[in-house]
């Protein structure tokens, strides 16, 4: 139990790993995960594309010093699929 100034508190976990234990897995977990590792993908494609278009709108309409603002502090960096 961590206090904190305030009177409020957290609780930090401690996690341990029993290796002793082992999961067979089927190949129904491997396709549920491909579907969800899929999903994920195309979330994430979804809100960069949004975000794209978004941004790309907003430059239009915004001032030199401003552009120039924001490029200063948004970095993205997106990992393309290695095939």
């Amino acid at each position: 139990k961590n206090d904190l100034p305030n009177g409020s508190s957290y609780y930090t976990p401690i996690c341990k790993a029993d290796l002793s234990v082992t999961h067979e897995i089927s190949d129904g977990d491997n396709e549920l995960l491909g579907n969800f590792l899929a999903w994920v993908k195309n979330f994430n494609d979804y809100i960069c594309k949004e975000w794209e278009e978004k941004s790309i709108k907003r430059h239009e309409e915004m001032s030199v010093e401003d552009t120039e603002t924001v490029e200063d502090f948004i970095d993205i960096e997106m990992e393309e699929d290695v095939a």
